[in-house]
């Protein structure tokens, strides 16, 4: 968020005039900050301590993080073996897990930014389909941050990472690098054998405290 004539608003102006996605980036880690420190506030005002809300009261089993631009293996290949809910009323789903969709549930009144992260706040787990549509968008670089703060005060309980192509390491973001070299991901291949098994893998790591 920047104001018009303030000295944010007038640093971000000047910088975006030279580098593209770097000053993308930099107006999203700035509107993500701006909303951390008034949720800080706002948390301080109503409550000394850190309670946060319990697992069984959470809205969502799963919050989904994934690039647009794999929207359709998202529709084709995950939720129709994850999501217990439906798209439309012609296309519902087979799974067992309450799933956050931002095409389909993201609130019309939030920010982008207000929406991923109440929603990752309100989820058990998160579960990010990683591919090299993933790290285009600038804002994945702020959800996986808030996903990795929510992850170490405890108020989501793990971090799922699917592959579902084969990247470089320098592909992948920093902050998930420990995860590759320890092999904590699920890779999603074609073939109906593997993509059973996948499905398995996948509905196991949810389902495992």
């Amino acid at each position: 968020m920047e104001h018009q004539g303030s000295p944010v608003g007038m640093f971000v102006s000047h910088n975006c005039s030279s580098s593209g996605f770097v000053c993308i980036v930099f107006r999203k880690r700035l509107d993500y900050r701006l909303y951390r420190i008034r949720q800080h506030l706002k948390q301080r005002n109503q409550r000394r301590n850190k309670n946060h809300i319990l697992l069984e009261d959470k809205r969502y089993d799963v919050y989904l993080s994934y690039a647009e631009s794999d929207y359709p293996w998202v529709l084709n290949h995950l939720l129709p073996y994850i999501d217990n809910e439906e798209m439309d009323e012609n296309h519902a789903f087979g799974g067992n897990f309450k799933t956050y969709f931002s095409d389909r549930d993201a609130h019309q009144g939030l920010t982008e930014i207000g929406n991923m992260c109440q929603n990752i706040e309100m989820s058990k787990n998160c579960l990010i389909i990683l591919s090299r549509n993933y790290t285009q968008k600038p804002l994945h670089s702020v959800e996986l941050d808030h996903m990795l703060l929510c992850k170490e005060d405890s108020i989501i309980q793990k971090i799922i990472l699917v592959m579902i192509e084969e990247l470089k390491f320098e592909q992948i973001p920093v902050a998930l690098h420990r995860k590759i070299k320890k092999e904590e991901v699920l890779r999603w291949e074609h073939g109906q054998t593997k993509e059973r098994q996948f499905q398995s893998d996948l509905v196991w790591a949810l389902r495992r405290n």
